[in-house]
């Protein structure tokens, strides 16, 4: 059995399967950890004293602190989820470090900074520890098929993206950011700037871009304002078919070419499919990954990278946008 430590005991560390609709699928590192029969979270810290105890009552946690420096120093835990505010991240895996974790998992980003995140991938490899960020839709298997799709032109050849997003370019840009990544690779910033009249801090700004791939893909995000509705969605134009991902991958629509009825020689999409997105699934899926890696001591690794390649777009469009 191994064991987990908690760090954080917020909405995503376990109040989103305290608060939320009921579902069969976990949406917190705690809910997902219990639904794992071969790890089990044994400690978790938050500053604040009761949100800790409440936590650790609700999750069945044997013990709880208000901060990291309370832990013994000779207890082990072979993973850590940080779930604190990004300020924290830093000195928390500093902290984590000598619980000597094989895996530490984190929420995103990594740091407030690209240069931090980099410094802490340089610690974690030095003592051996393998950092997964917590870019949920890696694990989503819906979108694990569509980039298999698309590599292999079962999909045929993409022709235009636009994706849109709300909630800052660092919080749910991020997000958006790295799943183009995986499917389209790296992109340069062809254009950006500052959505006027948004809600967000100067920090964590909206922010409309068009991005251009090695290829010479031009990709749009498009932004929106957070108070309104939550808004995730993208949309890809391929030679053979429109692929749309909605309500933040919840559900997909698909409308396939095919023969105009009414013009000789021509083609047109056809009716709107809708299925099912893999996007629930996706925490309980990431805490699986980790234990068979856990089991194979065979860590995935190239995550890291692309997490701070991730963080280094947003901070270059954030100054793009400046400009």
């Amino acid at each position: 059995m191994y064991t987990a430590l908690i760090v954080g005991c917020g909405n995503i560390a376990g109040g989103f399967d305290v608060s939320g609709s009921e579902s069969k699928y976990a949406k917190s590192h705690a809910g997902a950890y219990r639904k794992n029969p071969n790890i089990t979270v044994v400690a978790c810290v938050d500053p604040i004293s009761k949100q800790a105890e409440t936590f650790a009552r609700h999750w069945g946690i044997n013990d709880y602190y208000t901060d990291l420096g309370g832990i013994p120093e000779d207890q082990q835990f072979d993973v850590v989820s940080i779930c604190s505010p990004t300020s924290t991240h830093f000195e928390a895996v500093l902290a984590c470090v000598q619980f000597r974790p094989q895996v530490i998992f984190i929420e995103k980003p990594i740091t407030p900074s690209a240069n931090d995140s980099r410094k802490l991938k340089a610690l974690c490899v030095e003592n051996g520890i393998h950092l997964v960020v917590n870019y949920s839709r890696r694990w989503d298997y819906k979108i694990m098929k569509l980039v298999d799709d698309l590599n292999d032109g079962s999909d045929g050849v993409i022709r235009s993206i636009v994706a849109t997003y709300n909630k800052g370019i660092l919080n749910n840009g991020s997000h958006m950011l790295d799943l183009l990544w995986r499917i389209v690779g790296p992109m340069q910033i062809e254009h950006a700037c500052l959505r006027q009249g948004s809600s967000q801090p100067e920090s964590d700004p909206d922010i409309d871009a068009m991005l251009r791939t090695d290829s010479g893909l031009l990709v749009h995000i498009i932004s929106t304002e957070s108070k309104d509705y939550s808004l995730f969605e993208l949309k890809i134009v391929t030679s053979i078919a429109e692929i749309t991902m909605l309500d933040g991958g919840l559900r997909w629509s698909i409308r396939c070419c095919e023969p105009h009825p009414e013009f000789a020689g021509y083609q047109k999409l056809g009716n709107t499919v809708f299925s099912d997105g893999g996007y629930l699934p996706v925490m309980e899926a990431a805490i699986t990954s980790i234990v068979e890696q856990l089991d194979s001591h065979c860590f995935r690794t190239g995550g890291i990278d692309n997490a701070i390649a991730v963080q280094e777009l947003c901070e270059s469009l954030i100054r793009y946008s400046h400009e």
